[in-house]
């Protein structure tokens, strides 16, 4: 790999972000300067200064922020991005607006809050990268490192883990609310292309195509057919599994046709279905 500097090389700004995506462990650890700069700006697991990298062996890298293609302070690295075959994970609350009524605005933003550190928690645990959390809604994406099959099979362990995390938030606040919160979960796998979007100081690793669409209305339909998550085939392919032991259909999804889904009662089903 060569060396090209548009910062200077002092590892002290962040326009030549580099993900790491084949042969991360020839990379030496970051330098003091640098690991305080990718601290500053959130960058994920994976993600180097090209300034800084002295590899020991060849590695794969690709580029994520061009400061030659900027509109109105808008930065997006797509230019050289690359198209990998990435897993999204949708999860939503149900009736949140409930969670509000009789409440003081501070206690229903705690109780929101909980849910949301235990979703978050479980997904970073089970090395996904969250994409977006808007209102009660956390999306989220596995496999950013190119490998398809461990992607899905971590999106399916880490929609287990959700379940079991909600259960334990439930627990926790057993006296402060009505009833048990439920949630819905879509899974869905397909291609993505990786790039870098977001003001330059402020940007962030985004996925885009219609993979999270798909998953997001996935999780829509988990309230139609009263089930707590719909998962493609398309991922149980990616992830290797046999079919699993749950009930599947086909539903239309707008704009991108019929697709073939399994149906989990309750998220624990995951582990009985998905294996070790």
């Amino acid at each position: 790999m060569a060396h090209v500097s548009v910062c200077g090389g002092r590892g002290r700004c962040s326009t030549c972000r580099v993900l790491v995506w084949r042969g991360l462990e020839a990379t030496p650890p970051a330098a003091p300067a640098e690991a305080t700069t990718l601290l500053r700006i959130g960058s994920p697991h994976g993600v180097r200064l090209a300034c800084q990298l002295r590899p020991t062996d060849d590695i794969g890298v690709a580029p994520l922020v061009h400061p030659g293609r900027i509109w109105s302070g808008l930065a997006l690295g797509l230019q050289e991005g690359r198209e990998i075959v990435a897993t999204a994970l949708f999860v939503d609350l149900r009736d949140s607006t409930r969670l509000a009524a009789g409440r003081l605005p501070f206690d229903a933003i705690f109780i929101i809050n909980r849910y949301i550190e235990a979703v978050t928690a479980a997904i970073l645990a089970k090395n996904g990268h969250i994409t977006s959390i808007a209102g009660d809604g956390v999306m989220s994406v596995f496999g950013l490192d190119g490998d398809a099959e461990k992607g899905a099979r971590s999106a399916l362990a880490a929609a287990f883990a959700i379940g079991r995390a909600i259960e334990e938030v439930n627990g926790d606040l057993v006296a402060e609310i009505d009833a048990p919160l439920q949630i819905g979960v879509g899974v869905h796998t397909g291609p993505s292309i990786l790039g870098e979007v977001g003001p330059l100081d402020r940007s962030s690793l985004q996925f885009l195509g219609d993979t999270g669409n798909v998953a997001a209305r996935l999780e829509g339909l988990t309230k139609e057919f009263g089930c707590a998550a719909l998962v493609s085939a398309a991922t149980w392919s990616a992830a290797g599994r046999s079919a699993p032991t749950s009930r599947t259909t086909v539903v239309d999804i707008r704009g991108r046709g019929e697709l073939t889904v399994w149906l989990f009662e309750d998220l624990a089903d995951l582990a009985v279905s998905s294996g070790p």
